[in-house]
């Protein structure tokens, strides 16, 4: 039946969340008992892997202290920051040009 189905689903969908989190914790930093906490790009500095993904980049490895998978940050410069509006600006202005819709809505 079709809730039986659903039941093996979410068992192997269970079954892969369970591992997930084994291997995440199996490759998570080593916490810290320092009473002092460091900042988040501090910590993130000092971890284990953050020299090995880019040694002299701009950005950092940040970690997380609840055992969340981290990621590597990268500032955008200034220039992809404004690209990102110019190429919203330009699919807005091709996909919902104002003029028709006023033209429509205006009678």
């Amino acid at each position: 039946s079709e809730n039986l189905r659903l039941q093996q689903r979410l068992s192997v969908f269970d079954h892969f969340m369970i591992q997930s989190n084994k291997a995440v914790q199996d490759i998570s930093p080593p916490q810290r008992e320092d009473s002092v906490s460091p900042s988040v790009r501090e910590a993130s500095q000092s971890a284990l892997w953050a020299t090995h993904v880019a040694p002299h980049g701009p950005g950092w490895r940040v970690y997380f202290p609840n055992d969340k998978p981290s990621f590597y940050f990268s500032p955008f410069t200034r220039e992809e920051y404004d690209s990102k509006f110019d190429q919203c600006d330009e699919i807005l202005a091709a996909k919902l040009p104002v003029s028709s819709i006023m033209g429509r809505l205006f009678g």
